[in-house]
C-alpha cells in the first residue's frame, strides 16, 4: 500500500479509507532553517539547524536526525560529514576549507525506524578568514575591525603562546606624549611607545610572529572590539581553546590623559586607569587594511 501524508491527510494510493494501524508513526519531513539557502560567509564550523521534529499524529519519539553535508559537487552518496544525532541541530566538530560552497539535508528517524523524506537541500559557501571571528590567519586570529584615520582595518590577534606577556606600561609615572588615541594602537605604538622606557608598547612593537613583526599594543576602542566580539571565552566564543583573553587586566596603548601617572588597562571590557609602573598583561595585535 502506497501512503501520501498532506498536512495531517494520510490516503492511500487508490483514494480509498484503509485502516492503518501505524499512521501515528508517520514522520514529517523537516526544513532546514540555518543556514539559510544561499547563505555566504558562513563559519568554517557550522552549525546546522532544522524545524523542530514532528510526527503527523502525537505519538511520534524521534530517536535521531541525520545530518548530511556534501561538496556542491557531491551527490551525498558520500558526504563528507553525515551525524545522527538526537537533537534539532548539530555544529560541525572538523572545520571545512575558506570559501567553498557545501550543500546539507536532513531527516528524521523514531524510534520505531520510520524515517521521514530527506529535507530539500540548502547550499551555502563558507567564509574567507577575514569574515569569521576566530579566523586563523595573518600570522593570528581575526577578531573584528576598527576604523582610525580614515582607513578601516582588520584586527589581528597574536597567538598567547608567542604575543601574550606581563610587564609594566613605562618605567617611571610621568606624561607620555603621542600615545591618547582610543581606536589607533598602532600610532600610539609607533609614534610614542616604541622604545625602553615604555616595556608594554616596546615589547609589542618588537615581537616577530609567524613571520609579521608589525605588532603593536592595542588601543582602548581595539580591546572592547575583542571584548565585544568573544574573545574572553564562554558562549559564543570564537577563539580557540587557549587563545581566550583572561579574566584579567590589559594594558592598552592609550594614555591616562588627565593624570600623567595612569595609562588605560581593561579588565576584559571594564576600563579603568593603572599606574603606568604597574605589572600587567599585554596582547600583541596587528592590523590589516580591510
Amino acid at each position: 500500500m502506497a501512503i501520501k501524508v498532506t498536512g495531517t491527510t494520510v490516503i492511500n494510493d487508490s483514494r480509498e479509507f484503509e485502516n492503518i494501524s501505524d499512521v501515528d508513526q508517520v514522520v514529517r519531513k523537516p526544513t532546514i532553517t540555518s543556514p539559510t539557502a544561499a547563505e555566504t560567509d558562513v563559519d568554517t564550523t557550522p552549525t546546522i539547524t532544522g524545524s523542530e521534529y514532528s510526527a503527523v499524529f502525537a505519538n511520534g519519539t524521534r530517536d535521531y536526525r541525520e545530518f548530511q553535508i556534501d561538496l556542491a559537487s557531491g551527490d551525498f552518496s558520500s558526504p563528507i560529514v553525515s551525524e545522527q544525532v538526537n537533537a534539532d541541530s548539530f555544529t560541525v566538530s572538523s572545520a571545512f576549507s575558506f570559501e567553498t560552497e557545501h550543500k546539507v539535508r536532513i531527516r528524521d528517524v523514531d524510534t520505531n525506524g520510520v524515517t521521514s523524506e530527506f529535507s530539500d537541500v540548502v547550499s551555502f559557501t563558507t567564509g574567507g578568514p577575514l569574515d569569521i571571528l576566530g579566523s586563523s590567519t595573518c600570522g593570528g586570529f581575526y577578531m573584528g575591525t576598527i576604523c582610525a584615520a580614515s582607513t578601516c582595518y582588520y584586527l589581528i590577534v597574536a597567538p598567547n603562546a608567542t604575543g601574550c606577556n606581563c610587564c609594566a606600561w613605562k618605567t617611571s609615572l610621568t606624561p607620555t606624549s603621542g600615545a591618547d588615541s582610543f581606536v589607533d594602537g598602532f600610532a600610539n605604538t609607533y609614534t610614542a611607545l616604541n622604545n625602553s622606557t615604555h616595556p608594554a608598547g616596546n615589547w609589542a612593537a618588537t615581537r616577530t610572529i609567524n613571520g609579521f613583526s608589525d605588532w603593536y599594543l592595542p588601543a582602548r576602542s581595539e580591546i572592547e572590539v575583542f571584548y565585544n566580539n568573544g574573545g574572553g571565552g564562554g558562549a559564543g566564543d570564537p577563539l580557540p581553546s587557549g587563545e581566550d583573553f583572561l579574566e584579567a587586566l590589559y594594558w592598552s596603548s592609550t594614555h591616562g590623559l588627565d593624570n600623567s601617572g595612569d595609562a588605560v588597562c581593561l579588565e576584559f571590557g571594564f576600563a579603568t586607569r593603572i599606574s603606568k609602573g604597574s605589572q600587567r598583561r599585554v596582547r600583541a595585535v596587528r592590523r590589516v587594511p580591510v
